[in-house]
């Protein structure tokens, strides 16, 4: 009995062509990739993935390097050096442009303008956040603060933003 030349791959569908085996070489393969493979393997086995990542994620030593390795991600994401942030970060005397707290080397967040992408300088995370989420928008941002006097001016004895 003569064995197919095709097989249709299992996780994607698509159909291939069995590569040659040599000599004495084990069972034909289900899988059009190795790629298919591993999905495939993950489906089946998805807990012990995820356990696996959480343990290597939880040792101290790979948090550290976690940190390091996004750290010159996002450096390298804004064209910055070392000496570019340490320089930054020392003229703003460590300290956020925001909210006046202290950042430091892993907790600043590098400002920049969405639409031409220049930065503009060390804030904290939620500093960062807020302004992005308020899309830099200078309007949204002055309504706010309006809000915030509204409220504070009705809950005291007439006072605004103390």
């Amino acid at each position: 009995m003569e064995r197919p030349l095709e097989g249709q791959c299992p996780v994607c569908n698509n159909v291939f062509i069995y590569k040659q085996r040599m000599q004495g070489g084990g069972r034909r393969t289900i899988y059009c990739s190795s790629k298919c493979r591993s999905l495939d393997w993950i489906r089946g086995n998805g807990g012990k993935r995820k356990a696996s990542v959480l343990k290597y994620d939880n040792k101290p030593d790979n948090k550290l390097k976690k940190r390091e390795r996004t750290r010159k991600a996002r450096l390298k994401k804004y064209d910055w050096s070392e000496d570019d942030f340490e320089q930054a970060l020392l003229g703003q005397n460590g300290k956020c442009l925001g909210c006046q707290s202290l950042i430091g080397r892993y907790t600043a967040r590098i400002d920049h303008c969405h639409e031409s992408n220049q930065t503009r300088g060390l804030l904290c995370d939620n500093c960062n956040w807020a302004l992005g989420h308020t899309k830099d928008s200078i309007r949204t941002l002055g309504r706010l603060i309006e809000y915030l006097c509204y409220w504070e001016f009705s809950q005291s004895t007439g006072t605004c933003c103390s």
